[in-house]
């Protein structure tokens, strides 16, 4: 067990553990493992040889040779190292738990002690024993010496790779604080440095002298912005023995500071020194300086290029729109002024369109530059870019007095360019100097420019264009809208374009509308103009003559009936309200309704509901409501036949189509409209009117109006046997 003990070497401990297990056990062979991971591995072999102990460790390739692939009774090695308890078999060849493991088959070995190696129930490893020769040849004297060894070999295994891994720590330690790759040192609580490698050294421009002196001390060295959070540092390192990386700086002896990171140590717990590791930030804050410098550019450049395309994109004029850019590049630049310049094609001078800064008048000397002339023409002509930092000097600068007066510097101007053709000049003045990054900036900026006053110029002669051609065919535009609305109304009178300006003015519109007038004038051709001109023209027009439909079924024939709502109803029927769903109900003869029927129609009119006969579930219509009728509905409201409220609902907005009588100029036009229509419907060709017709039309009253008319030409039609139509004055003396 002392002999055990007393080794610290991992090879000589596994030698020695073997030999003395080898001669107080009386095996002829024996095997060490020791767990790698979650396998064991061999690490040596014993064996008999003569008088003497041979082991082989496993760091030989020799030994590793020697050693066969079945070694071992696999069974019971996995059986210890599961269970880590022992193993004793008196003689292997009698029946045992293990029998079957084909080491035990083939061998023919006798006796077996397989013993595990545990320290504080922590295993470390087993050792196997094993002799050929004799049955019951480990003995309990013997186990319990043997129990005794490998107890004393676990505890000094265990031992031993925490002295081979403190020394590895060591060395590893000692190269790096040799290497000088990091600054190292050994600190203590109360503020000062006691040792440091070179690599610290040379960071803070100190020297071995100086840290003996005493003259190196963290704290003096910690600025006073970071000795808050190197008070929290070492708080912490006192209470926990050690402090997580942080950044900090350092004074050098020359005064300068160094940026650093940090991590230190206490050598044991409730102690006053450690060691601490300083890592030099300086070459990382560098390029994170200038990282950050250049994002800042590229944020810079960014905002700068939005700021004019959000100009660019205005809907203002291009004055406007330019002075908006002016105002960006006198900001951006931090400049004086900032002016631009327009080039139209075929001009030989630039027009100032744009000035911020000091001066934002755009007349004066400088409102028009012939192209080639002074600095600004000159840009046009060669269109190249200039700049100056000594406009006080610059030949190209027309007026050096002025420019002292106002302490301006420089000068940098870019031509606009569009496939090109210079469309205009962009230049700023500055009091302080400027650099080839600002003609870099321009440029970034002059092509968006240069596209937005072509665009802007596009723009503005398309709207002109579109303008001159809106003036110029405004009354064709109306004669056609207004041929293409009434094409199926004849004529051409005062009073009949009367009635068709009204129809123009409301059919665009949802309003209702009452028409008036007498028999025949025509009301529902002015109905379903107002339907065919309004939004709703590609929705159903129904039409309802309220005097034809039998009093008793009116109600069902507007809102429709449920199934079994009366006798005869045998399924359920919509109404005409429901069919005009979306689009115009025309309701003629609205003087014939019922008193229950206007209230029903009321109801419909106000709530846009209406109810099934026989039903009770609202329904939902959207139908505009076009009434008319030939009787005087303030009278019928006089009489209390005709519901004051409905009158007002349906009268919105009221259009009185006038008699014939009072349309004598549009007889004519209406006689050769219904001689065509019915001459071609009988496969006549009448080519001429009789004289002596007019004359009689014209001199009639036409009480039954326009429907009177036409069936006086279809029945004259009729009768017309040659190319000239007649009618016979006897059909106009008889009351139709």
């Amino acid at each position: 067990s002392q002999a055990i003990s007393s080794e610290i070497v991992l090879e000589k401990l596994f030698d020695t553990v073997m030999r003395k297990a080898m001669e107080h056990a009386g095996a002829d062979r024996g095997l060490l493992f020791v767990p790698r991971g979650d396998e064991l591995q061999i690490e040596a072999d014993s064996k008999i040889s003569g008088d003497h102990v041979i082991v082989s460790l496993r760091g030989s390739s020799a030994a590793a040779a020697a050693i066969p692939e079945s070694i071992m009774p696999e069974s019971i090695l996995r059986y210890v190292m599961r269970t880590h308890e022992s193993v004793i078999l008196d003689d292997a060849s009698l029946a045992n738990p293990f029998s079957a493991d084909p080491y035990l088959l083939q061998r023919r070995v006798r006796s077996i002690l397989c013993l595990p190696l545990t320290n504080q129930a922590k295993f470390s490893g087993i050792l196997y024993l094993e002799n050929n020769l004799a049955p019951r040849v480990f003995t309990s004297e013997r186990i319990t010496v043997l129990r005794v060894l490998v107890s004393q070999a676990a505890i000094t295994l265990e031992n031993t790779r925490l002295y081979r891994d403190l020394e590895d720590r060591e060395a590893k330690i000692r190269r790096l604080v040799d290497a000088n790759i990091l600054g190292i040192t050994t600190w203590s609580v109360e503020g000062a440095i006691l040792a440091a490698n070179e690599a610290f050294l040379r960071m803070v421009q100190y020297d071995n002298q100086d840290v003996a002196a005493g003259r190196v001390r963290w704290w003096d060295m910690t600025p006073a912005e970071w000795r808050e959070q190197a008070e929290r540092a070492l708080a912490e390192v006192i209470q926990t023995g050690t402090v997580q990386p942080f950044e900090s700086e350092f004074f050098r002896k020359d005064g300068s500071r160094l940026p650093v990171l940090i991590g230190a140590t206490l050598f044991q717990e409730g102690g006053t020194d450690g060691v601490a590791f300083v890592l030099d930030l300086s070459e990382q804050k560098r390029a994170e300086n200038r990282l950050r410098a250049a994002m800042s550019e590229r944020t810079r450049l960014s905002t700068f290029r939005a700021e004019i395309a959000t100009a660019l994109a205005s809907k203002d004029t291009l004055r406007g729109m330019l002075h908006r850019c002016a105002e960006t590049v006198v900001r951006h630049f931090n400049a004086a002024f900032a002016r631009i310049w327009t080039l139209k094609s075929g001009d030989a001078d630039l027009v100032l369109e744009a000035s911020a800064g000091i001066y934002t008048r755009l007349d004066g000397r400088f409102s028009r530059i012939p192209v080639g002339e002074i600095k600004i023409g000159l840009i046009a002509k060669e269109r190249k870019a200039h700049l100056t930092n000594d406009v006080q000097n610059d030949p190209r600068i027309s007026d050096h007095n002025w420019a002292r007066a106002e302490k301006i510097q420089s000068f940098a101007g870019y031509p606009l360019v569009v496939e090109d053709r210079v469309v205009g000049v962009i230049g700023l003045f500055s009091r302080h100097a400027l650099t080839e990054s600002t003609l870099e900036t321009l440029a970034f900026v002059a092509d968006g420019i240069a596209q937005g006053i072509d665009r802007k110029r596009a723009e503005d002669a398309l709207k002109l264009l579109k303008d001159q051609l809106y003036k110029d065919n405004l009354a064709l535009r109306e004669e056609v809208e207004r041929t293409s609305m009434f094409d199926e109304i004849v004529g051409t009178s005062t009073p009949l374009n009367a009635v068709l300006s009204r129809i123009a003015k409301v059919a665009p519109t949802d309003s209702t509308v009452l028409i008036t007038g007498e028999t025949g004038t025509g009301k529902e051709l002015i109905a379903r103009a107002i339907h065919k001109e309004s939004r709703r023209v590609g929705r159903p027009f129904v039409s309802v003559n309220c005097a034809a439909i039998p009093r008793d079924l009116i109600l069902s024939e507007l809102f429709g009936h449920e199934k079994g709502a009366f006798t005869g109803a045998t399924q359920r029927r919509l109404g005409r309200f429901e069919l005009a769903d979306g689009g115009t109900i025309f309701l003629d003869e609205v003087g014939e309704l019922l008193p229950d029927t206007q209230v029903a129609l009321l109801r419909v009119l106000q709530e846009r509901e209406l109810e099934r006969v026989g039903g009770g579930k609202p329904i939902h219509v959207d139908v505009r409501v076009i009434a008319a009728t030939n009787r005087d509905l303030e009278a019928e409201i006089a009489n209390g036949t005709f519901r004051q409220d409905l009158f007002y609902r349906l009268n919105v907005f009221p259009i009185e189509v006038p008699p014939l009588r009072e349309r004598k100029d549009d007889l004519l036009l209406l006689v050769e409209y219904f001689v065509q229509r019915y001459g071609v419907k009988a496969g006549k060709d009448i080519r001429s009117i009789e004289k002596k017709t007019l004359d009689l039309l014209q001199s009639y009253d036409w009480p039954g109006n326009i429907r009177e008319l036409q069936n006086v030409i279809e029945r004259s039609v009729i009768l017309t046997s040659g190319e000239v139509f007649s009618v016979d004055g006897l059909w106009l003396s008889k009351k139709s």
